[in-house]
């Protein structure tokens, strides 16, 4: 173990005797401490020293004839409580050398025996060190609890993200699928806004709850090329519309910025969690600036990172804030490490934006300065795809002919909306509320059902049963199974034939199209 006492230490000497605090330094020296020593003779003198430097170590007599020792060793105990104390005094007795040790003294040593006072400062030093030591595992051993009880409720939540996945986007379908149903209608301009405003907020939801289920089972998400510009769009209305006003919020995207390959909603995430980072440290107000533009990285910019060089989108974020401590920089992306306090913050902010970029084999740099506001640039590599975002493509919707459909959910809403869409494009529509209402339904009905969309998730019988039982009475009638959860549906495929699968939260064009292609006999790919 190195000992503390090679490198230079401060001694702080309580002593009349300028022999003594000569004898004293010589002996420290000699016995290899080196050591810087300052001598002081009075109660005043101690103090204000004291309150002035730092020590690693207070030496005083007992017998001072213009000062109280025990009243020094109080003083020291108030101003450095850490600091060693040790009474090297020629007068002492048994009982009053007990008294110093219950009032915080680390030792005393007689003057007629000077050999055992730098054993005794070293032993002193040593518990001093020790003590530190322990201190510091402790408090390493608490932030390791905090750390893991975080990570046992987020392991709940993950418990808890596939049953409040299933709600939500059994509460999304009548949402999609009836704006949809608006947009054909004959609708004023400003109501026409409104209802696209309306869809791409639902599927936006409906990605973050696909996003929600990825993370509870532990998935890899699906990528595409993501356009910047929308990006940039889409966190600039979420900012104008739910940041305080006196945070204004500018936004500039370069026309050549290159696209990068990645999963939308994790890379939305990340922008919103260093947006919501840039509104923390402006409490007062001030300008968060969103930009793009294109980087050729070197190797030498990449390095340190492991990636390699070439062509990447940055994304910057700029704040006009606090600004940002250095010696916090390097700790601000560790798992749990906030400065914001429990009641604000849970430390997994930047956590998770430097995990999505780094997954997307990128890096984020930070430059900060205390009073004027940090830089957030992410940066990620250009995809090889070039081109602008490609406008929506409205094509025609596949019809019916008539044919009679029966749709089984135990959702109300889900039911009324699933049959005005099917109704809209020239289907026959019967519904189910159950798999026992189905049963007696399609029981009257065999003949002339030609398909059954049925739900998965329902009370007393659920899904699989009911389409056991469906196939009784009639062997090849078509099934589409429909759920709200991906695990949900891959449990079941192994165990039941069916002909189609569509994902809640679905659309027009989902449900239409598999309808329309497992009424035709055409092949549908059976995955979620």
């Amino acid at each position: 173990m190195n000992e503390p006492q090679k490198s230079q230490m401060r001694v702080l000497h309580l002593e009349d005797s300028e022999n003594d605090q000569i004898l004293v330094a010589e002996m420290l020296r000699a016995d290899g401490l080196p050591c810087e020593i300052v001598g002081v003779k009075t109660e005043n003198e101690f103090e204000s020293t004291l309150k002035k430097n730092k020590f690693d170590l207070v030496i005083s007599d007992f017998s001072l004839p213009c000062c109280d020792p025990l009243k020094a060793l109080e003083i020291a105990g108030k101003l450095c409580p850490q600091t060693p104390f040790i009474f090297f005094s020629g007068t002492i007795g048994e009982d009053v050398a007990v008294k110093t040790l219950k009032h915080g003294a680390m030792d005393y040593v007689l003057k007629q025996r000077p050999q055992r006072l730098t054993a005794a400062i070293r032993n002193a030093l040593r518990m001093v060190e020790e003590r530190a030591r322990s201190e510091r595992m402790e408090h390493e051993m608490r932030d390791l609890q905090e750390q893991f009880l975080r990570a046992q409720r987020l392991e709940s939540l993950g418990a808890l993200v596939g049953g409040i996945a299933h709600d939500l986007n059994n509460t999304l379908v009548p949402v999609i699928i009836g704006v949809e149903i608006l947009q054909r209608e004959n609708l004023s301009p400003d109501a026409q806004s409104m209802v696209r405003t309306m869809e791409a907020s639902a599927r936006r939801s409906a990605e973050m709850v696909k996003q929600m289920m990825i993370f509870a089972r532990g998935g890899e998400a699906g990528k595409s090329v993501v356009h910047p510009d929308r990006l940039i769009k889409e966190m600039s209305k979420i900012i104008s519309e739910t940041f305080p006003k006196s945070i204004q919020c500018r936004s500039s995207v370069e026309k050549s910025s290159w696209s990068v390959f990645g999963v939308s909603t994790q890379l939305h995430q990340v922008l919103l969690n260093l947006c919501v980072n840039a509104r923390d440290a402006m409490p007062k107000g001030g300008t968060l600036t969103l930009s793009t533009g294109n980087a050729e990285l070197s190797t030498g910019e990449t390095a340190r990172h492991f990636l390699k060089p070439g062509n990447y989108l940055c994304i910057t974020v700029e704040d006009t804030g606090e600004g940002i401590p250095p010696d916090l920089i390097e700790k601000i992306f560790k798992p749990f490490f906030t400065t914001k306090g429990l009641e604000k913050g849970t430390g997994l902010g930047l956590s998770t934006c430097h995990s999505i970029v780094k997954s997307h084999g990128g890096f984020i740099d930070v430059q900060s300065k205390i009073g004027a506001g940090s830089k957030f640039k992410v940066y990620l590599p250009a995809s090889a795809d070039k081109s602008g975002p490609a406008a929506p493509q409205k094509t025609a919707l596949p019809a019916g002919n008539g044919e009679r459909i029966l749709v089984v959910d135990d959702e109300g809403s889900i039911l009324a909306i699933t049959r005005a869409a099917l109704q809209n494009f020239g289907y026959e529509v019967l519904v189910a509320d159950s798999g026992i209402e189905a049963i007696a339904t399609f029981s009257r009905n065999s003949d002339s059902i030609k398909l059954v969309i049925s739900d998965l998730a329902m009370p007393l019988m659920d899904g699989r049963t009911t389409i056991a039982e469906l196939r009784k009475i009639k062997p090849g009638v078509k099934i589409i199974i429909s759920s709200g959860t991906a695990k949900e549906i891959e449990e079941v495929l192994p165990h039941i034939k069916v002909d189609g699968v569509i994902a809640k939260p679905f659309t027009n064009e989902n449900l239409l199209e598999t309808v329309h292609k497992v009424l035709k006999g055409q092949k549908v790919e059976l995955n979620v």
